[in-house]
Order: structure tokens, then C-alpha cells, then sequence
């Protein structure tokens, strides 16, 4: 496969007749990724690559389906950004790094719905906020925590869209 400039679009590797895995490049010849096909869809590993060459993103796929880890590089330092885990096709969480490589942030999925308990940090690394969900809405204990010290600054209770319960703030050091 070619584009009409000449360049070579794709390559692709069959064994028994079967297509058994695939490279792509772009209109420029730049090399955007490859990966793995098993009776005729995604399969495995596949990696994806930027304009410098540099790993870009890494997926899993089964049957064509997301599985398992994907992850996404910074483009800046190169260091992992955000790994997305996926079940069934469906993401079931999600982690968030800085450049620095420092986490961000946690959060989980069922059903392709918020869920469970979420999680933010400071720069210092420090826990953020904590937050609970079910079904997509807002469930349960929300807690907020100060930046230099690590305690919770405020609680409460979220149902849906209000707050629902005993509310706890926490000021001074």
C-alpha cells in the first residue's frame, strides 16, 4: 500500500493466508506504528509513535476490543502520562502522571459510569481530594485534605448532585 506520492503507507505480514501483523507510516515516510491482528482484527500489543519517533502511546487490543493497559506518553519528557486499563472494551481506570512523572490522579469506571472511590494529588504528592461515585453519580464521602500537612480539611457526603449527611470542615495547624 502506497500513497500518491509514492511513500509507503502500510506493511502488512500474513502467515497461512491470515494477516498477522501490520506497520503504518504517514504522507512524510515518518513510521506512526505497528502492531499485531489475529482473524482479521487488532490483537496484542500495538505501538504508536510521534513525529520524533519516540513511543507515543501503547495499546492491547483482543479480538479488536481494548484489554488490558494502555498507556499514553508525555510528549514533552517522554515519562508515562496516563494508563488506561480496560476490560471487555470498557476502561475500568485511569491513573494520571505530570511531567515530572508524579501521580495525579486515580479514577475508576463500571459500566462505562464514574465509580468508586477517586483520587487527586498535589504537586507535593501529597492527597488532594477524595472522591466517591456510583452509577456516574456522586456517592458518599468526599474528603479534601490540606496541602502542606496531609489532613483533611473538609468531609461530606455526596447523593447525586447534594450534599447528603453530617458535614465536617477543619481550619487552622
Amino acid at each position: 500500500y502506497y500513497y500518491d506520492n509514492g511513500k509507503l503507507e502500510r506493511e502488512e505480514n500474513y502467515k497461512g493466508g491470515e494477516l498477522i501483523s501490520s506497520k503504518y507510516w504517514d504522507e512524510n515516510g515518518e513510521f506512526e506504528g505497528e502492531g499485531y491482528h489475529k482473524e482479521g482484527e487488532k490483537h496484542g500489543l500495538w505501538n504508536y509513535y510521534n513525529d520524533d519517533g519516540e513511543l507515543e502511546r501503547e495499546e492491547n487490543d483482543k479480538g479488536g476490543e481494548k484489554k488490558g493497559l494502555w498507556n499514553y506518553y508525555n510528549d514533552c519528557s517522554g515519562k508515562l502520562g496516563r494508563e488506561e486499563n480496560y476490560k471487555g472494551g470498557e476502561k475500568i481506570s485511569s491513573k494520571y502522571w505530570d511531567e515530572d512523572g508524579e501521580l495525579e490522579g486515580e479514577e475508576y469506571h463500571k459500566e462505562g459510569e464514574k465509580h468508586g472511590l477517586w483520587k487527586y494529588y498535589y504537586d507535593n504528592g501529597k492527597l488532594e481530594r477524595e472522591e466517591n461515585y456510583k452509577g456516574g453519580e456522586k456517592n458518599g464521602l468526599w474528603k479534601y485534605y490540606d496541602a502542606r500537612k496531609g489532613m483533611w480539611m473538609r468531609e461530606y457526603n455526596q447523593k447525586g448532585e447534594k450534599k447528603h449527611g453530617l458535614r465536617k470542615e477543619y481550619e487552622g495547624g
